[in-house]
């Protein structure tokens, strides 16, 4: 079960142990790739990712796969760890206030554009309309 919304305070408190220390021995076993901040379980995407990758494993070393399939769990983590490299020297409360505002310009930016294409669209209505020329 790789969704926890609902589950039970025991159930989820004991997936989340299993969890994290998962994330321990992928960061022990693959220390030359993985890295991550202390603060990952913090980060959601991060955390869902990684998540993912846990049931994928589990998967793996349950079932009887292919060996091509652990080839691609390898080549997916080698992949997904060039981009975690980027959270590993986070300091969390810093990172949290440089999102929110990078956050605040996007949907700023956003709305600017939004309010362009829908001026866009009256201008060529009043043109066709033939308001201009």
């Amino acid at each position: 079960m790789w969704v926890w919304d609902g589950l039970d305070d025991e159930l989820y408190q004991g997936l989340w142990r299993e969890f994290a220390s998962w994330v321990e021995w992928l960061e022990d076993a693959y220390g030359t790739w993985v890295e991550l901040p202390p603060c990952w379980p913090l980060h959601e995407a991060l955390r869902e990712e990684l998540r993912l990758f846990w049931y994928w494993h589990i998967e793996l070393m349950t079932t009887e796969e292919s060996p091509v399939t652990g080839i691609a769990w390898h080549n997916d983590l080698r992949q997904s760890t060039q981009a975690w490299r980027e959270l590993a020297s986070c300091e969390h409360a810093e990172q949290l206030r440089y999102h929110r505002q990078l956050a605040e310009q996007r949907r700023r930016r956003h709305e600017g554009f939004l309010e362009q294409a829908i001026a866009t669209r009256n201008d060529a209505g009043r043109r066709h309309d033939g308001g201009e020329a």
